[in-house]
């Protein structure tokens, strides 16, 4: 058996193997980076770490219920990243190879982001796969983000030091 966090986007339930999850965390002090895809609402702190955040709603084209929202910490090739979802419900155990590949017409999401779906009686999850969420250019928009976040911090750091 294999362990998924399980999470809520509109009136989808989605799932993520949970090697990938770092933490969730409420979404707080975000703040809005200019010239990035609407789908990366901007960067939170969290423990003196900037982390960009995608609204995986935007991402996948979900209409949004927010009235749980939370952001899933994951580890990326870029780096850290939070996903932005309505509601986190916890960890399920189901075994992988009870995975079925997705229909070839998937309302609402792009196909090659799924890893597949798992029905659990009436219960069906969409386990998303984490290695093509994010397109080439947006790790590369997200490192570049990353790094200037951490360069402004050392910037910020070196003035209250001379200060």
């Amino acid at each position: 058996m294999d362990n998924y966090l399980t999470f809520r986007l509109g009136p989808s339930t989605l799932g993520m193997e949970i090697g990938a999850a770092v933490e969730v965390v409420t979404p707080r002090g975000v703040k809005p980076v200019p010239d990035v895809p609407e789908h990366i609402v901007g960067v939170m702190k969290i423990r003196r770490e900037l982390i960009p955040l995608i609204d995986m709603r935007v991402r996948l084209s979900v209409s949004p219920e927010p009235k749980k929202e939370r952001a899933i910490i994951v580890r990326s090739a870029a780096g850290k990243v939070g996903l932005v979802v309505d509601e986190v419900f916890g960890i399920r155990k189901f075994e992988k190879r009870g995975l079925r590949k997705p229909p070839v017409i998937f309302r609402g999401l792009r196909r090659k982001y799924l890893a597949g779906l798992y029905g659990d009686g009436e219960d069906i999850i969409v386990v998303l796969d984490m290695d093509e969420i994010l397109t080439s250019e947006e790790k590369l928009i997200l490192e570049s983000l990353i790094k200037k976040a951490a360069q402004a911090g050392k910037k910020k750091k070196a003035r209250k030091g001379k200060a």
